[in-house]
């Protein structure tokens, strides 16, 4: 629902809510962040698509309106390969790498991946990440 500046609801984290304002015939995206405790703007500039897209990113909110999943969905379309390796490499899953495959799309990793980045892997996108760790994990041991 837009108000009569053309802002609406985007999404809601923990600590704020963003409004963004998405005009016919603009190519700059407008957000605005008000504190959920204080009601009171936070930012109005670039700050605040930059942290309202890093929450969406990683998944951190609790609620974001229908333009956000569509952009969501994209991002994830992008990067969840890359993302799902960082997060093994990061995490220190507790797996090895073989079990990835043995595991498959019910396994740890694709719990802990719903759980903290909101999204799952299917079979062929385990196989990658696996690719990408293993590859990740030789060139580091050549750098020792």
């Amino acid at each position: 629902m837009k108000n009569s500046d053309g802002f609406i609801k985007a999404m809601i984290t923990k600590d704020f809510e963003y409004y963004m304002n998405i005009e016919d015939g603009s190519h700059h995206l407008r957000v605005r962040m008000y504190d959920i405790e204080t009601g009171e703007l936070a930012f109005d500039n670039d700050i605040a698509v930059r942290d309202m897209f890093e929450n969406l990113h990683f998944y951190h909110y609790e609620w974001i309106s229908e333009h956000l999943e569509f952009a969501r969905e994209f991002m994830l379309g992008r990067d969840k390969i890359n993302m799902a390796r960082d997060f093994f490499l990061k995490h220190n899953y507790r797996g090895k790498i073989t079990n990835l495959m043995k595991d498959g799309t019910k396994g740890a990793l694709n719990k802990q991946l719903r759980s903290n980045l909101g999204f799952e892997l299917n079979v062929e996108e385990l196989r990658q990440v696996q690719t990408l760790i293993k590859q990740t994990k030789y060139k580091s041991q050549l750098h020792m």
